[in-house]
């Protein structure tokens, strides 16, 4: 869900103003955005500050590119897949290092979300959320991105598929999938 912060401009038009050069048009459109990205990164990376640096880096990515955004893609789809794609480097970047350092691959997963971290729309330090919040944290990447772009952000199917830079059967399949693996890893920390 995107909140509205207050702004009565559509993107449109603060997209045209950033491309003249209006910083502060930029500026609303972050704010606009910023909690929905935050949450999807941080539903993929893990950590609070890890999230905070990806969110950074996708925005900062979108205002310097911001003039190949074609008049016919949504900023939002458009922001989200320069996200997604950050926190999934990042992610990966994770594991190397811990590979390189000898970590163990489950070091991260128990640490999926420090008690910082917010799930939108569930109040904090809730067992019931924590608990999902690291079932989650041991999908893979995609797996990830999908659950919290459909559960979290209520996108819809075509709007994840565009973000995810894959077809709509591909979005479908990978829910699925995500679903089921899910449930496999709440069964077995139940068990």
């Amino acid at each position: 869900m995107v909140k509205n912060g207050g702004f009565s401009e559509d993107d449109a038009v603060l997209i045209a103003k950033v491309k003249k050069g209006d910083t502060q048009a930029f500026e609303e459109l972050m704010l606009k955005y910023e909690d929905g990205v935050y949450n999807v990164v941080a539903g993929i990376v893990g950590s609070y500050h890890d999230a905070s640096d990806v969110v950074q880096e996708a925005f900062f990515k979108a205002y310097v590119n911001i003039r190949k955004l074609k008049g016919e893609k949504k900023f939002a789809a458009w922001v989200y897949t320069i996200a997604v794609n950050c926190a999934k480097n990042r992610y990966k970047q994770q594991k190397r290092e811990e590979k390189r350092d000898g970590g163990s691959e489950d070091s991260n997963a128990g640490s999926v979300r420090d008690d910082s971290m917010q799930v939108e729309g569930v109040a904090e330090n809730n067992e019931t959320t924590e608990f999902v919040a690291q079932s989650i944290g041991k999908l893979s990447p995609e797996h990830r991105a999908v659950l919290i772009l459909r559960h979290m952000q209520g996108m819809g199917y075509d709007e994840i598929a565009k973000v995810m830079k894959c077809s709509l059967g591909t979005v479908k399949s990978r829910i699925a999938r995500a679903r089921e693996s899910l449930a496999v890893v709440i069964r077995d920390k139940i068990n």
